[in-house]
């Protein structure tokens, strides 16, 4: 349920309050919700005879109650996670990993021009942690001289590109069609938004969020979310 001030003019199906004793008249023009009221309010009965959805709940201390409902109800998120566990655990589920159509360790863009465009060795490699993603149709290029760092945790979705010599952090998550630039350093617990590009060389912080469709053109810093082109 939601809380909501019984005063409020939309209050009802959904929406949880509390009341005191000087609330009393405001309780009897109300139809639908929750409500928690002192147990000597003498209200109970009001819903029954009026036949409405009123839920008026009986407590020694209404805004007590009312608080702790605040601190312990399940957000959205919880109930979602609660979700996932359930099903997890039904079918046996099983991590996905490295998509077979995936490319790891190919040759990343690394040139300087002289009369032409002269390619710089890729000779690092590609180092993945423990519980990684890779979907389909991404490309992880390998390291010029250092290696590519995929932390643990990281999930990264499909048609996305890592450049050479970048390092992933643990548990940041890619979504689709993610390109980041070469020798990008990414900290811990990142969020990238689908079609987000990152300039090469660029260093972003710990527990960052990259919009969808975000230009990223210099360093994001710790906790930061970012939209649009940052510059």
């Amino acid at each position: 349920m939601i809380p909501k001030s019984i005063y409020e003019k939309d209050f009802g199906d959904g929406n949880i309050g509390y009341a005191t004793h000087d609330d009393i008249p405001r309780l009897l023009e109300l139809d639908k919700g929750s409500v928690y009221i002192p147990k000597d309010a003498g209200l109970v009965f009001v819903p029954v005879v009026r036949k409405t959805k009123l839920d008026l709940i009986t407590v020694d201390s209404p805004k007590e109650a009312f608080d702790k409902y605040l601190h312990d109800a399940p957000t959205a998120r919880q109930k979602r996670l609660e979700f996932i566990k359930e099903q997890r655990s039904k079918y046996n589920y099983q991590d996905l990993g490295i998509h077979p159509l995936a490319c790891i360790g190919d040759e990343g863009m690394g040139y300087e021009f002289d009369n032409g465009w002269v390619e710089f060795p890729q000779i690092g490699g590609v180092v993945i942690g423990k519980d990684v993603r890779i979907g389909a149709f991404s490309s992880i290029k390998r390291g010029t001289i250092h290696d590519t760092i995929i932390g643990n945790g990281c999930k990264i979705g499909s048609h996305c590109n890592v450049g050479h010599n970048v390092k992933l952090g643990k548990d940041c998550l890619l979504t689709h069609r993610v390109s980041i630039g070469g020798s990008v350093e990414v900290g811990d617990n990142c969020f990238f938004g689908q079609g987000c590009i990152i300039k090469n060389k660029v260093t972003i912080g710990h527990n960052v969020t990259i919009g969808q469709g975000a230009n990223v053109l210099k360093d994001v810093p710790d906790g930061l979310t970012v939209i649009g082109i940052w510059k």
